[in-house]
């Protein structure tokens, strides 16, 4: 905090103060510190990645849409920046452009495995399990070590009832 006490703040050191606000149950500060440090360094895809979800999980979606949807058009090209635009699309409960958003970074990158897991999500928070089951299995196939992919379809067995299949 000192170096950003004296106005010497680097997107390094904004970064991580966002953090601290948010786990401090601090998200005004920590969404304007991560903006802070996309803004000091704008082609961090670190810095990008850690505000939209921030926002997406403060429940300022239209605003993690907002913050992507302005990314130079080589960034939109990246089957990151896709899965990132499908997560904030579920999180919104727009199923169609978050499938699509899915969809482009499986174009972009074949088999990718967070794309794979947000398609397993996405079937998942539409009821439609035996397909969600199979996007799950497809994720695990494309990552060795995905613990993500486990921790949600544990998540799903337990939420239908079913905690015997999810242990």
């Amino acid at each position: 905090d000192a170096a950003i006490a004296d106005g010497g703040a680097t997107a390094f050191h904004l970064y991580y103060k966002g953090l601290g606000h948010l786990a401090a149950a601090q998200p005004d500060e920590g969404f304007k510190a991560l903006k802070g440090a996309v803004d000091a360094e704008p082609a961090s895809k670190r810095y990008l990645a850690a505000l939209v979800e921030a926002y997406t999980d403060g429940g300022k979606v239209d605003e993690a849409i907002k913050t992507l949807q302005a990314q130079p058009k080589k960034a939109q090209e990246e089957a990151d920046f896709h899965v990132q635009l499908g997560d904030a699309y579920r999180a919104k409960q727009d199923f169609e452009n978050s499938k699509k958003a899915y969809d482009k970074a499986l174009e972009l990158r074949k088999d990718y495995a967070d794309a794979l897991l947000g398609i397993a999500i996405l079937y998942w928070n539409q009821k439609k399990t035996d397909d969600a089951i199979k996007s799950f299995e497809k994720a695990a196939s494309a990552r060795s070590k995905f613990p993500e992919v486990y921790e949600n379809i544990g998540m799903m067995f337990i939420s239908m009832g079913a905690t015997t299949d999810g242990n």
